[in-house]
Order: C-alpha cells, then structure tokens, then sequence
C-alpha cells in the first residue's frame, strides 16, 4: 500500500462542515492534520495523537474506500435521564446508494453492533457521515444527518432490511432432501418403458409415448420444486408466528423502566413479523394452486401414456395415484 500524504481542508457548509483530503506530495502539514483530528473528534472518534500514526491512519482509511461509491459511518450516543453521555461508539456500516439502504444491509449481518433504540433504559442520540472517494481521488467526510433523525433514519432501515430478508428467504436455496421420495412418478414410467423398450419401438405409438414420458418428466420437475416450496414457505411462516408470540409475550412483559420508544420498536417488529407471517402464508396459497393445476396435468399426462402403452400391448395394472396427500 502506498503511503500517501494530503492536502487537508475543512469547509464550513451551515451548521455542519466537510473534511475534504486531497493526496500531495511531500509531507502532511501539521496545521492540516489538526483540521483532521478536530472534525474527527466533532463527527467521529478520537484520531492517534502523533502525527506519524494520524496520518497512517488517514492513510488506511483511503485506501479501504472503493472509488465513487458512498461509505457511510454512524455515530452513537446513550444519554441518561439527566442528560449525561453514558457510552458513546462510533461503528462502520458500509457501502450504499443512501444511508437508509447502507443500514439496512447492515442490519442483514446477525453479528453487528447492536444500534438504535433496543431494550435500555438510555435514550439514543446519533448521527452519519458519509465518505465518498471521488473520481479526481479526493477522500471527502460530510455529515449526512444529525440527532433529530438519527433513530427515524435506524427504523426506516430496519423496515427496508425487513423487506430484503423476505426477499432473500424468498430465493434462497431450497432443501430438497426433505421432500418425500415417492413424489418422483417418473421413475415408475421410465422403469415400464425401459423393461418394453424393444417392442415399444416396434409400434407407430413409439415417438407418442417418448413424447409424453418427456411432458411427464418436465411438469414432474415443476411439481417437485412447488412441493419444495409450499413446505418451505409453511415451515418459514410458522417460525415467523412463533417469533410474533415470543415478542407479543416481552411487550406485555415491559415495564415503565422501558422507554416508550423502546416499545414501539418492539411493536413494530410485531407487526413485520405479522407481515411475515401473512406474506408467506400467501405465497404458501400461490404454490398450492399452482400444484394443484400440475397434479390435473401429470394426472392427464398419464392416463393418456397408460392408454398408449396398452394399446401397445404393455401390461399395466396399476398407476400411480397424484394427488394433494402427498405433501
């Protein structure tokens, strides 16, 4: 990594102000590390305090950035009832189109730092910053909001994360080891036309039947996803009820010593687990209508290949029965 040095400004913009590095040659002003150290202190956190460290610092920072995206930090506060900072932290959220889209993806990773308004007795303050690495190479710090909407901005990203794990637990793989294996019909026609193979060729009906065990095979393909996906959406719905019932039961446990913003998180994440719930159970009568309407269509595949393969005088008692009980 090459070690940069940088012309470093601070522009006054209202109430707030941006921190703009610039990389130079030479060496890193003094004065200039200052307007760093002292708008890192006001949005950030404490920098190293020598001057060689500071500016490794600043160094490591420029060069983790990706150019032309925004990056965006958050910065947190827990006040007590009498005014006092009790814990300040600042923490790292990532990339994104906005500060709302950076946080949600954020709140995807189970293993975050908690933020935001969560079971304390502390009222939340924060805000963000946004770094943005420029085309022209100029690494610029500016403040994206300020306390007023530090929790409003953590609840829209919360809901927006929502939204994108109902998408993701939407598409994510299915488990296919847990269908029941006597869904697979095919492997019965496969097996009569094989043992008969020979006299089957024998007859104009040969190119039919292959044609039909083919229809067969590719809405047999269709149902086995569909059946994946109705006992995967129900098992995804009952979680999402049962997480609604052990939230509902902490709500009616909370007490005053609980915020009341604290209890409209709460709330709230009732209500996305109710989405959830009403969500999944949707898409679960989608799949179900949609195997219902494969069923009639192996169904009437079948009988057609069964009356082809007696009218070729293959010995066929009993077929297959494809109906709802099989998941």
């Amino acid at each position: 990594m090459r070690r940069r040095s940088f012309n470093i400004s601070v522009v006054p913009r209202g109430n707030q102000s941006t921190l703009i590095l610039k990389p130079k040659r030479g060496r890193t002003n003094l004065s200039d590390l200052a307007k760093a150290t002292s708008f890192f202190s006001d949005w950030l956190y404490k920098l190293p305090d020598s001057m060689a460290d500071c500016e490794k610092h600043l160094n490591k920072i420029y060069h983790s950035i990706p150019k032309e995206i925004s990056y965006f930090y958050g910065v947190e506060r827990h006040i007590d009832v009498k005014g006092n900072n009790q814990n300040e932290f600042c923490y790292p959220i990532g990339a994104g189109t906005d500060v709302t889209d950076a946080l949600s993806s954020y709140f995807l990773n189970p293993s975050v730092l908690k933020v935001g308004s969560t079971l304390s007795k502390y009222t939340i303050e924060g805000h963000f910053v946004r770094v943005n690495n420029t085309k022209t190479g100029e690494l610029i710090f500016s403040q994206v909001s300020n306390d007023v909407y530090y929790n409003s901005t953590i609840r829209n990203a919360k809901i927006l994360s929502r939204k994108k794990l109902k998408k993701i637990a939407i598409e994510i793989p299915l488990n296919m080891d847990s269908l029941p294996k006597n869904i697979e019909f095919s492997k019965f026609w496969n097996s009569v036309i094989s043992n008969y193979q020979s006299d089957i060729e024998e007859t104009d009906l040969y190119k039919k039947i292959n044609t039909l065990r083919n229809n067969f095979i590719q809405k047999e393909k269709e149902f086995i996803k569909s059946v994946a996906l109705y006992k995967e959406y129900r098992q995804r719905a009952m979680n999402a009820q049962k997480n609604q019932f052990m939230a509902q039961l902490i709500l009616k446990a909370m007490t005053s010593y609980y915020s009341s913003s604290t209890r409209n998180d709460l709330k709230n994440e009732i209500s996305s687990l109710e989405e959830n719930h009403r969500a999944l159970l949707n898409e679960s009568v989608k799949i179900n209508s949609k195997m219902n309407g494969l069923i009639r269509k192996l169904n009437t595949i079948q009988n057609e290949l069964h009356r082809n393969l007696i009218n070729v005088n293959v010995p066929i008692n009993d077929i297959p029965v494809i109906n709802t009980e099989l998941y």
